[in-house]
């Protein structure tokens, strides 16, 4: 071990190599040995074989490192995915289809017949385009004193106008009895009934409620929900004049056909027959 070295202030020439100089010397040198004999032992360095706890700074350099691996491959992906649809891309520019188009949505419900005797809602789309056509100088607003009177005049001339036979292939959704007849009068029957086209099998329009009259009271009772009756009757519109409505408003409930006039039509029955089945 190196002995500690004291600085002392420089000598004479004349006096370095003194004898009391040389005496002075030896007895600092015996001095210092008996020192560093009785001075304890420096403790000894830590065994490098031994694991050491991580430092916190180690610690956050680690987790640093392994963040910065996930990223990088992170950014891997995102190119290949900005090559792929940069390539679809071009596919698209050169005219190549990239992907098989979807299959086209299958209808659920049949197109609405011209025919305002068809259903319902063929007769409710014939009298929209009726009232805004014979109405049309009203459309902007202006003239509102004669407004109401021409709707009152055209709702009385549609009521004779759109009227005739019809034939419908109809399904009987749910029917509904009077549940607290009284006596000696004919239970009433309410019926729903959804319209539906005889090409295709497909509903036409919203199924919609009738009564049902007293002699066909049995003949629906027993239908079955898949079950398909041709029902022909007289046809007719029976449009209202509400003064008050001037707007569908939320459910629209009754349609309203334009302004101050509501949708209405009557069914008179004739004959209900079930569909008979087509030979194979």
């Amino acid at each position: 071990m190196e002995r500690p070295s004291t600085s002392h202030g420089r000598l004479p020439l004349s006096s370095r190599f003194s004898p009391s100089t040389s005496l002075i010397r030896i007895v600092l040198g015996a001095a210092v040995g008996l020192g560093s004999l009785s001075t304890p032992s420096l403790a000894r360095p830590p065994a490098l074989d031994q694991p050491q706890p991580a430092s916190p700074a180690a610690e956050a350099m680690d987790k640093l490192k392994q963040e910065n691996d996930a990223l990088k491959r992170r950014v891997v992906q995102l190119e290949q995915q900005l090559r792929e649809a940069r390539a679809e891309i071009d596919a698209m520019k050169g005219g190549v289809p990239v992907a098989t188009p979807d299959a086209p949505a299958t209808k659920t419900q049949a197109d609405i017949p011209a025919d305002p005797l068809a259903s319902p809602a063929s007769m409710l789309a014939a009298l929209k385009s009726s009232y805004a056509a014979d109405l049309a100088e009203f459309a902007d607003g202006t003239n509102q004193s004669k407004h109401r009177p021409a709707v009152a005049k055209w709702v009385d001339q549609q009521k004779k106008a759109v009227s005739g036979k019809t034939q419908w292939l109809v399904r009987f959704v749910r029917t509904d009895a009077d549940t607290s007849p009284k006596r000696n009068v004919t239970p009433k029957l309410e019926t729903v009934i959804q319209i539906i086209d005889p090409a295709s099998k497909l509903p036409i329009g919203e199924a919609f409620r009738l009564e049902v009259p007293a002699r066909f009271l049995k003949l629906v009772q027993s239908a079955k929900p898949d079950e398909a009756f041709t029902l022909s009757g007289t046809f007719s519109a029976a449009p209202k004049f509400n003064p008050q409505r001037e707007t569908p408003g939320t459910f629209d409930v009754p349609p309203m056909i334009g302004k101050y006039a509501e949708f209405d039509y009557t069914l008179v029955w004739d004959k209900l027959e079930a569909e008979k089945p087509v030979k194979p």
